[in-house]
């Protein structure tokens, strides 16, 4: 959902030496950036009634030296719904809806399938607007990123040069 891809081109990363060398603070970099993201996701992820949601997102990185990517995301298969809303068209699954509509609504045990099939019915109709959690860790993540990123390259170049 949200990624930080660094990609190092050039001289320096063609000596494997050297990619391992700056690989090490470029895995540093990303792992504070991602960690950094991920807390701004969760605070900003919908507690919803079982705090799944928060508890799923994770940061994790991949790839090689040279080629890094840190990614945020969520490990839970209504992440995306949260994050952009669902559309009108479709009713989502009843039974989907059930832990919610006791829990949120406080209805009777004997009442709640059919509370849950209205609340289905109506989100059909009308759709959902997302919470955009994601999105928002970007937008908040991106500046300490690039400030980040900006200062190991000028590191780079001063060791190169140096």
């Amino acid at each position: 959902m949200v990624t930080f891809k660094v990609q190092a081109t050039g001289p320096i990363f063609e000596d494997p030496r050297l990619a391992e060398r700056y690989d090490e603070r470029i895995v540093a970099m990303l792992a504070d950036v991602g960690g950094y993201a991920q807390r701004l996701a969760v605070d900003k992820a919908p507690t919803g009634v079982t705090m799944n949601l928060r508890g799923s997102i994770l940061s994790e990185l991949h790839g090689t030296p040279a080629t890094r990517v840190q990614e945020v995301f969520s490990s839970v298969m209504y992440a995306p719904i949260q994050e952009k809303g669902r559309r009108p068209g479709k009713m989502p699954p009843v039974s989907a809806l059930l832990v919610w509509v006791a829990r949120k609504m406080q209805v009777a045990d004997k009442d709640v399938r059919t509370v849950a099939f209205f609340v289905a019915r109506k989100i059909g109709r009308e759709g959902t607007t997302g919470y955009r959690f994601f999105e928002q860790a970007f937008e908040q993540a991106a500046p300490y990123f690039e400030q980040q990123a900006e200062a190991m390259n000028a590191a780079f170049a001063a060791e190169a040069n140096g």
